[in-house]
């Protein structure tokens, strides 16, 4: 049987309200107009799918405990997600989040900078609040931390590779793995460790979760070229610059001429690229075939989670992350043909 959107969004309806009344436990909801607790819950009402928060609710349910057991970690991962985006709205230049302006647009750089530092403190608080034993919740607080440190180290590589005349696939993967895969690998691995799993399990938990962030970064960056990501324009990525999966394709793999006029593209000023660059940059993309491959990394990652969930003997869970694998691309499921 296998893990549905249905069975996901059930889980996330039942428990959402227990995430939010433990987020607010942490920090209370506030009527003073620009104060920490208020900026944090105008950031955090901007919406989403709440994927992350409601995963370890997921994996635990497969290893003996109620959904209950993970909301203290489901309310942590979702706080930490969020300050990442705080700052990520701030250094991408993005003035809004799903229709709504973002934080450092509504309140100011200085203020969002604030308010995205308290955010990733809030998520430690959370954590130490689970009701688990004390060496458990000391891990959980470590693998917190250091998940949070490969995320900002991954934020940190990809203006790094931006400067590349000439970034690698490699690069693109290194930056992945650390700004993206840590936000998948810390639920799974933190729901392993509550619900007291062998080291083998939680190295299988963390490796899948490594590719999970893959898959979802993969798909994001083709959500990007569709229109259909939340942002201000379509191809807001060329836009900032960014390295995607398409762009590095394309300038290893167009001709020199017109990889030279992808760059200059991607180079520009967020604010002097307009809309004939970007149409440009896309018609650039296609021609080098670089869509094309994404789609076929995505059906590699999607295989590699398979083989790696046959080797798990807890078969509710392998079904539950390969069902994860499947919900990640429902957003782009019209361009990809997966199993």
């Amino acid at each position: 049987m296998k893990f549905t959107p249905a069975a996901l969004e059930g889980l996330r309806d039942q428990h959402w309200p227990q995430i939010i009344a433990e987020l607010q436990s942490v920090v209370p909801p506030s009527d003073d107009p620009g104060s920490l607790s208020d900026m944090t819950w105008y950031h955090l009402q901007t919406g989403g799918k709440r994927l992350r928060a409601i995963l370890p609710l997921a994996v635990v349910q497969t290893m003996g405990l109620r959904p209950e057991a993970a909301i203290g970690l489901g309310a942590a991962v979702e706080m930490l997600h969020n300050a990442t985006l705080v700052h990520d709205d701030l250094q991408d230049g993005d003035t809004h989040r799903r229709g709504k302006p973002t934080v450092w647009s509504h309140y100011g750089t200085t203020q969002a900078i604030n308010c995205g530092d308290a955010m990733f403190y809030y998520s430690i608080a959370l954590a130490q609040r689970i009701t688990a034993p004390s060496e458990v919740i000391h891990r959980i607080v470590d693998t917190l931390v250091g998940y949070t440190l490969a995320v900002i180290a991954g934020q940190v590589d990809e203006f790094r590779f931006k400067e590349r005349t000439q970034p690698t696939v490699a690069d693109y993967f290194r930056i992945a793995r650390g700004k993206t895969s840590g936000l998948f690998a810390l639920p799974l691995v933190g729901a392993g460790i509550l619900a007291g799993a062998s080291e083998k399990t939680l190295r299988t938990l963390e490796s899948v979760g490594e590719k999970l962030g893959v898959l979802f970064q993969i798909q994001d960056d083709l959500l990007d070229i569709t229109g259909n990501k939340g942002r201000d324009r379509k191809g807001t990525d060329i836009a900032e610059g960014k390295i995607t999966l398409m762009t590095v394709h394309a300038l290893e793999n167009l001709p020199r001429e017109q990889a030279l006029e992808l760059h200059a593209i991607l180079r520009l000023p967020r604010d002097h690229t307009e809309d004939t660059h970007i149409t440009r940059a896309l018609a650039l993309l296609e021609a080098s075939g670089g869509i094309a491959r994404a789609i076929r990394y995505i059906d590699d990652v999607v295989q590699e989670i398979h083989e790696e969930c046959k080797g798990l003997e807890n078969r509710a869970l392998a079904t539950v992350l390969v069902g994860f694998s499947d919900i990640f691309l429902e957003p782009i499921r019209s361009l990809v043909h997966f199993r």
